[in-house]
């Protein structure tokens, strides 16, 4: 496999006369190693802190998340995993599996999803937030420029 050392200078050397997809491919081959390209590592989740407003009586949390892969990822919704007794969230889907729908992200892109929720009683809010969609495998075409391969340097 080509890549396979974890080293870009062997990517460089394994590819050499080929064409250039071999040392992308090659490249993100070893981008993934050293991220840990497991679905979890797919997506940064940085959940705000919780206001409440007073005015329409409504909790509010804004949570930024970020596509850290070079593929697309479409049918995204966040899932708010074991959240806390007491809470609902109101502007999402309820029930066993309580989760906010929000479109695509292109390959490392960034969207800010804002969560409201009802309260009963005093608990804190709690949950463990995730992501789930639908992976689209990036080609030369729709991957940022920033997926694309990168220059190596000159010794």
């Amino acid at each position: 496999m080509v890549g396979q050392d974890y080293n870009v200078d062997r990517c460089s050397g394994d590819c050499n006369g080929f064409l250039p997809i071999c040392l992308t491919s090659c490249l993100q081959t070893i981008t993934c190693i050293s991220l840990d390209c497991a679905e979890t590592k797919r997506f940064a989740i940085v959940p705000g802190v919780v206001a409440f407003n007073r005015s329409t009586r409504v909790w509010q949390q804004t949570v930024q998340i970020a596509n850290r892969s070079c593929d697309r990822v479409e049918n995204l919704a966040l899932g708010l995993d074991s959240l806390a007794s007491g809470w609902t969230l109101t502007n999402g889907n309820t029930g066993a599996f309580p989760n906010k729908g929000f479109g695509a992200l292109d390959s490392l892109g960034k969207v800010t999803v804002t969560l409201q929720f009802d309260r009963v009683g005093t608990p804190a809010l709690t949950y463990n937030p995730f992501v789930t969609g639908t992976v689209i495998a990036a080609t030369a075409k729709t991957a940022s420029a920033a997926c694309q391969a990168p220059q190596l340097a000159t010794k």
